[in-house]
C-alpha cells in the first residue's frame, strides 16, 4: 500500500496542522509518524515514530526543521531495512482529530493569558502568514513577541501601553511585548509603529477585519 509521514506522534494531532497546533496548546515534545494509508484520515498502522522536543524560544519554523531531520532518519531507518517493516494498528478510539488552518485562524484574542498568546504567535510566524490583530482599521501582522512577567490590574486586554519604558500589549493576565509586524506589507518595530500612529491607550480589537 502507500505510506505516508505525519507531523505528529500519532494518534495525537491527526487532521491538519499539526506542528502549529501542538505550538499552540504548548506541547514540549511531538514527533512524526510514518504509517500505512487506509481509506480514514491518518488512521493507517504505525511503521515508526520519532520524537523531539519543542523548545520555549522554537516558532514554527524551527519545529518544522525538526520534523523535516525527523522524518529523513526514520526513512533511512525503514527503507534500508524494509524487508523486516512491522505494522503496528492504532487504536481509532485514541485519535485525537484537529482541523486545517487559514489565515483567517489568526487572529490573536487578548482575552487569553499572555502565555497563550505567545505560543499562538510562534505557532504562525513566517513563512507562515502570522498571528495578527486589527487597530485603526489595519491588519497587524504580528512576527514575534514575548511575554513580559507583570501581573495586569489595570488595563483592558488589548490596551496598548507604556510600562517601565517599555511598550507593550496588555492581555488577561500579564503583558506582550510585540516585535516586529507588518502593516500593509511595510515592517515596523511595534514599538515604532505605536510612536507613528499615536495608538498609546488604543486597544487591539478582537474582530476580524
Amino acid at each position: 500500500g502507500a505510506w505516508g509521514i505525519h507531523a505528529s506522534l500519532l494518534p495525537k494531532y491527526a487532521g491538519g496542522a499539526p506542528l502549529t497546533w501542538a505550538i499552540i496548546n504548548g506541547e514540549k515534545k511531538t514527533g512524526i509518524t510514518f504509517f500505512r494509508f487506509k481509506d480514514g484520515v491518518d488512521d493507517g498502522d504505525i511503521i515508526d515514530q520519532k520524537s523531539f522536543v519543542i523548545n520555549y524560544t522554537d516558532t514554527v519554523k524551527d519545529v518544522y526543521k525538526k520534523a523535516t531531520m525527523a522524518s529523513k532518519k526514520v526513512l533511512i531507518k525503514t527503507l534500508t531495512n524494509i524487508r523486516n517493516v512491522k505494522f503496528t494498528p492504532q487504536d481509532k478510539n485514541k485519535l485525537e482529530y484537529y482541523p486545517q488552518r487559514s489565515p483567517e485562524d489568526g487572529l490573536v484574542n487578548w482575552n487569553l493569558t499572555a502565555e497563550n498568546i505567545y505560543n499562538f504567535v510562534r505557532a504562525q510566524t513566517l513563512p507562515y502568514p502570522c498571528a495578527f490583530s486589527k487597530i485603526y482599521n489595519e491588519k497587524v501582522k504580528i512576527f514575534d513577541c514575548n511575554v513580559y512577567d507583570l501581573n495586569n490590574f489595570n488595563y483592558k486586554a488589548g490596551e496598548v501601553v507604556k510600562i517601565r519604558n517599555k511598550v507593550l500589549v496588555a492581555t488577561k493576565d500579564k503583558f506582550i511585548e510585540i516585535g516586529e509586524v507588518d502593516v500593509k506589507k511595510k515592517i515596523y518595530r511595534f514599538r515604532d509603529y505605536v510612536r507613528i500612529k499615536n495608538l498609546w491607550g488604543k486597544i487591539f480589537s478582537n474582530k476580524k477585519l
